[in-house]
């Protein structure tokens, strides 16, 4: 899991920006939110332009080095207008081992350093402007040659690429991080429908091959949207149908970008379950967060999501302005964060009152008692 994210250079972030969620309350209700004192269900809450959707963006720069994807909208204005570089720190748990993976860029391909530590001891490191000093003391690739390692190129990506290591604590840790990495997945709803629209063929065919539009109906029909689905054969692909009467119409064209919102989070619940076998063999839980997850959603709707992605054996974070969400059954005290440009605390972590499953907490954060 990812205990804490620390960030500066980057966007908006001028200074040192972390984003810890290893800090739990200890609360008795709603457990299933926390893992080990970390935080497993969250949710972002913060006025427009303090930063929400930099922060995901910053997380998800690690896929642009450790992985064959991309995340292109992080290539434009990378860095903070008043910075030279961006830094970058990642603290993980792999069942039990402590992971830290830090790195400096100059730009979004450009990197000029990066350090792993595994469990206190310095595994890693690499400085391009002293290639000679770089070390791997991880047990198979002591013998690799570092000096000749492009900017582009991370050197946990070379040595992955490039060596066998045996066996052992510290190996587990290094490859859980690219097994983290490539299951991350960061999804904005602002633009999701001419997304979605984009990507339905795909959507279709994962639905078609697994034989779930049932229970894509289902699901749609459970959070409120109530439909009957079927299937469109002509000479192009398959296609999803929305049915009204004896008549059948595309439903990526005829549906809402909300309706089209939540189908995408039954594919990703769907690949989520689909997989959950496979990752819960690997020391590692699937990473997602929602940036303005509900921004067409009924605040029911919102609830109902929240609540399905708790229950699911994955890190969850959602940004949101919807504070209808903002209560003791859904979630903790130590799961909602308030965010400004300098700085993001849980409500926990916001007052110095006691707060208790009781306490009205949307009443509490319009009345600013979060604010100190």
């Amino acid at each position: 899991m990812l205990k804490k994210f620390e960030v500066r250079g980057f966007r908006n972030f001028k200074d040192w920006f972390t984003f810890d969620l290893s800090n739990a309350g200890g609360y008795q209700f709603n457990p299933e939110c926390v893992i080990d004192d970390t935080v497993k269900t969250g949710v972002i809450y913060g006025p427009n332009g303090c930063g929400k959707s930099n922060l995901g963006r910053a997380i998800f720069d690690i896929k642009n080095h450790l992985t064959d994807g991309k995340t292109p909208e992080t290539y434009t204005n990378y860095l903070n207008a008043e910075s030279d570089t961006a830094e970058f720190k990642f603290t993980f748990d792999f069942n039990g081992i402590e992971t830290i993976y830090s790195y400096t860029k100059e730009s979004a391909e450009k990197i000029l350093n990066e350090t792993l530590e595994i469990d206190g001891k310095v595994v890693i490191s690499l400085d391009r402007k002293n290639p000679k000093k770089g070390r791997v003391v991880l047990k198979g690739a002591e013998s690799l040659i570092l000096k000749n390692i492009k900017d582009e190129i991370s050197i946990l990506k070379f040595v992955k690429n490039n060596s066998q290591l045996e066996e052992n604590n510290l190996s587990i840790a290094f490859y859980s991080i690219f097994i983290f990495v490539e299951a991350m997945e960061l999804v904005s709803s602002v633009h999701s429908h001419d997304r979605l629209m984009s990507n339905f063929s795909k959507f279709s065919e994962i639905i078609f091959e697994n034989n779930s539009l049932k229970k894509l109906e289902k699901f749609l029909n459970d959070v409120g949207i109530k439909c009957t689905l079927g299937k469109i054969d002509d000479d192009l692909k398959p296609r999803i149908a929305l049915c009204i009467g004896d008549k059948k119409f595309d439903f990526s064209k005829i549906a809402s970008t909300g309706t089209l919102n939540v189908a995408e989070f039954f594919l990703l619940i769907f690949i989520l379950d689909r997989n959950i076998d496979d990752l819960q063999k690997l020391p590692i839980t699937p990473f997602r967060f929602f940036d303005e997850f509900d921004a067409f959603y009924h605040y029911e709707l919102s609830r109902k999501i929240v609540s399905i992605f708790k229950e699911k054996n994955a890190q969850v974070i959602f940004s949101t302005h919807n504070t209808s969400i903002m209560n003791t059954d859904l979630l903790r005290p130590d799961c909602y964060f308030i965010m400004d440009d300098t700085a993001i605390k849980s409500m926990h972590n916001s007052t110095r009152k006691e707060l208790r499953e009781a306490h009205n907490i949307e009443k509490m954060y319009r009345a600013g008692s979060f604010n100190g």
